[in-house]
């Protein structure tokens, strides 16, 4: 009779003569075989046997198995074919190294010199967002094992020249937001959408979505068991995913837990005797649901609705169109944050940014020039300032960052500081 044991299987790392021992969930040995062969197929844990290069390895494995948003996927593709794949795309994966990586970089610095003078614009940034397809993929390689270490985890990024007269550096173009004056315009032209409970629906989303700078898939992925009324307190802990609709992780796995101020929770206590005392949606359900109770609101309703209410408000620009998207009442939040002083590190956090270093790239035009160069060097070769699909606001672990930490879970969530919540309460 066999004992209890788990299984055991020697599965191949894709470096020549080495492998890596993992357990095996499988009671029989034939349940053993099984699973290795799955495990082998997936490539979580093995690689397939022969040379691969990394273009096979980026297109084949990385982007198949790697979860990406459509966007970031396409803007991937487009960066590694165009500037990565010239260069390094025919090598071995498991031969790339320190020198292959200061070649791609030379490629990029020249690349980099040429639209600067095409398009008069300075972005020091610019290279080290090419190189985030590529940092992401050697990431998995080697978390999936075909791969010693990742050679792009710390390079030495070149310094970008000094800004020359008549250039335009991209770092001074400020994300759109709205003035607080105009957030509260905002929320009296929310309360006058038709409709019973639309208005009063629309004013409140839009409140905690300010308060907290939520993202739009944390405000539709918020449930009442996330709302800490007595405590007065947000646990940010999930997201709707863009592209199943199912709940996920927040992003870049990171949960936070925010204080808010005694007024949002009244208009929440408001909006919970509406939705589910009166209502009847679960008491456990999402605050803002769908047509269906069970089900979270739709991806594109917080756009439009916002977009509604910024047209009876006036806010609009000389188009007609309306200042922000919904995303932007989290650009005003961070920036009013900034202008009123609270420290860059207390802003990151809150914001759920992997490290400061995001957040400085994300709002330069807001952090002085001598602190946003401390932050650099302190990240120097972070790959995370900024996904290159242009929301700037990306979520991936950063290697170096002292911020990042495994998914907490509500017992051992981080709380900001006391003087982040009177800062937060002075810009009101």
């Amino acid at each position: 009779m066999r004992c209890d044991c788990p299984f055991q299987a020697h599965l191949p790392t894709g470096i020549p003569g080495r492998t890596y021992p993992q357990n095996l969930e499988a009671k029989t040995l034939r349940e053993a075989r099984e699973e290795k062969l799955r495990r082998q197929r997936e490539g979580r844990k093995a690689a397939r046997s022969g040379p691969e290069t990394v273009s096979e390895f980026f297109f084949g494995a990385f982007l198949e198995k790697h979860p990406l948003r459509p966007a970031t996927r396409r803007n991937y593709e487009r960066i590694f074919r165009t500037y990565l794949e010239p260069v390094v795309g025919h090598l071995r994966l498991t031969e790339l190294n320190a020198e292959h990586v200061a070649e791609l970089i030379r490629s990029l610095e020249q690349w980099a010199e040429r639209r600067r003078k095409e398009t008069g614009k300075r972005n020091p940034l610019w290279i080290s967002q090419q190189l985030i397809p590529l940092q992401s993929a050697l990431s998995a390689a080697e978390r999936w094992r075909r791969i010693p270490h990742n050679p792009l985890r710390k390079p030495a990024l070149p310094e970008c020249a000094p800004k020359q007269p008549g250039e335009v550096d991209v770092r001074d173009d400020p994300k759109a937001i709205l003035s607080p004056e105009q957030v509260e315009e905002l929320y009296e032209a929310a309360l006058a959408a038709p409709g019973r409970y639309t208005g009063k629906r629309d004013m409140i989303l839009f409140r905690v979505t300010y308060e907290f700078a939520l993202r739009n898939s944390e405000a539709r992925g918020l449930r009442w068991t996330d709302v800490d009324f007595e405590g007065e307190r947000l646990l940010i802990t999930r997201q709707i995913d863009a592209v199943t609709g199912k709940e996920a992780q927040t992003k870049g796995k990171r949960s936070r837990q925010v204080p808010g101020s005694s007024e949002v929770f009244e208009y929440l206590r408001e909006w919970y005797e509406i939705s589910v005392v009166r209502g009847g949606a679960d008491p456990e359900g999402y605050v803002w649901h769908g047509q269906a109770k069970d089900r979270p609101m739709p991806i594109a309703m917080p756009n439009r609705r916002i977009a509604a209410a910024q047209r009876r408000a006036g806010l609009v620009d000389e188009e007609g169109k309306p200042l922000i998207v919904f995303h932007g009442l989290r650009h005003s939040r961070a920036s009013h944050l900034l202008l009123a002083g609270a420290p860059i590190l207390e802003v990151s956090r809150f914001l759920g940014h992997a490290s400061q270093l995001i957040t400085a790239n994300a709002y330069s035009h807001l952090v002085p020039e001598d602190e946003f160069a401390a932050i650099r060097r302190l990240f120097q070769g972070g790959m995370n300032g900024g996904e290159p699909d242009g929301d700037g606001d990306n979520g991936g672990p950063h290697p170096f960052s002292p911020i990042v930490t495994p998914t907490p879970t509500p017992a051992n969530v981080r709380r900001l500081p006391t003087s982040f919540q009177t800062v937060r309460v002075s810009v009101r």
